[in-house]
This record gives C-alpha cells, structure tokens and sequence, in this order.
C-alpha cells in the first residue's frame, strides 16, 4: 500500500511531456501587418524572443497580404536585419520541425543559422538553406534534449526571415524528465523502498 501511494505521488510531481505546434494563428491581422510583442508568447507557452532592442523587433503579415507565407494564416518576422530570435519556454524539448521562408514569401534563397542549446549547456550549429522556391520551407530536424534554439537569417533578403509551424515533441515545462535508465533506477529505488516497508508493517 505505501509503494503505491509512493509511486502514484512521484508519477503526479513529474512532469509530464507533450507534442507542440505553434503556428502563430493567434497573430492573423487583416492589416498589412501586426507588431508582436517581444518577446512573444504562443498560447502553448512557447516563447519567442529578438535581440533587437527595437520596439517593433517582431511582427506578424497580414493574412492577406503577398509577404504572408501563410495566406489565410500568419507567421513571425524579424522586422530588422541581422537579429537573432531564440525559442525557449520548456525546459526540455526536441525540435521536430520548423518552416522557414523569404521574408516576402518570394522564390528567393539563403542560409539560416540554427543554434542549439542543449540541456547540459553544450551547444551545436547547423546551416539550413531555403529551398528557393516560392512560400514555406519544410526543415523536419528530430534533434532532441533542447533547452534553447536560437536562428539567425544569414544570406536571406535583409536579412529577415519569417518562420511558421514550430513543432516540438518531448516537451518538458518546469522540470526535467528522466532518462528511460534514470526511471530503471528510480523504480528499482522504489521497489526496495517499498519492500523494506512492508518488512518494517510485518516486524511491529
């Protein structure tokens, strides 16, 4: 009885990851565009943040207008040139997917730096390249045990960016998951903790 609730207290207290998309809907305008505050929270809690100490750092096109890559929809521009934008928020997640595109949605190229920030504070880079062709890039990545990634538009026009369709997988807010062997350990912990209580029950 004092394993379970022991195990049934330790399985509430951690947390629990989940799947993300943040798809900046929440910023459609009928404008030609939209200032973002920044940084900027999505409804998920995934935060976006420019280092740009302009006011209007970010904002979002319009749906209707041609720069969207988005039409109907929105994403999230770097309103000023050679900035950086890093997503944070979870303090645990993987990166699946992102879209990328032109900062006017145009068949145009160029490079965007990814910077991955991991959880035990190492870092990695990696250049993405857009594919040229009108509208949004689809970059499906998998790179997983983030704390941060920060991108930066290289060789794009501007050089801006505009990005969309954020997916993380693995998700963690306000604590760490366990390893698969790190909860081998723990159980096992648990299991000689519960039998020592049921010998302590059996001896009084």
């Amino acid at each position: 009885m004092l394993k379970t609730l022991f195990l049934a207290t330790v399985a509430v207290a951690m947390p629990a990851a989940a799947t993300v998309s943040v798809t900046f809907d929440d910023l459609i305008n009928s404008g030609p565009f939209l200032v973002v505050s920044n940084p900027y929270t999505s409804p998920q809690g995934v935060v976006f943040t420019n280092d740009s100490p302009n006011a209007e750092a970010l904002i979002a096109w319009g749906s209707s207008d041609s720069a969207n890559a988005d039409p109907g929809g929105a994403t999230l521009v770097n309103n000023y040139s050679f900035t950086s934008t890093t997503i944070s928020g979870p303090s645990r997640f993987t990166l699946t997917a992102i879209d990328f595109a032109d900062p006017f949605a145009g068949a145009v190229g160029g490079d965007i730096l990814l910077r991955f920030l991991f959880t035990d504070s190492t870092t990695a880079d990696l250049t993405l390249s857009l594919s040229g062709d009108a509208g949004l890039t689809r970059f499906t990545l998998g790179i997983g045990n983030l704390s941060a990634v920060t991108y930066t538009p290289l060789t794009t026009r501007g050089p801006w960016v505009q990005v969309d369709n954020v997916v993380l997988d693995d998700v963690v807010f306000g604590g760490v998951v366990p390893e698969p062997a790190s909860w081998a350990l723990m159980i096992a912990g648990f299991g000689l903790v519960g039998a020592a209580a049921r010998r302590r029950v059996v001896v009084a």
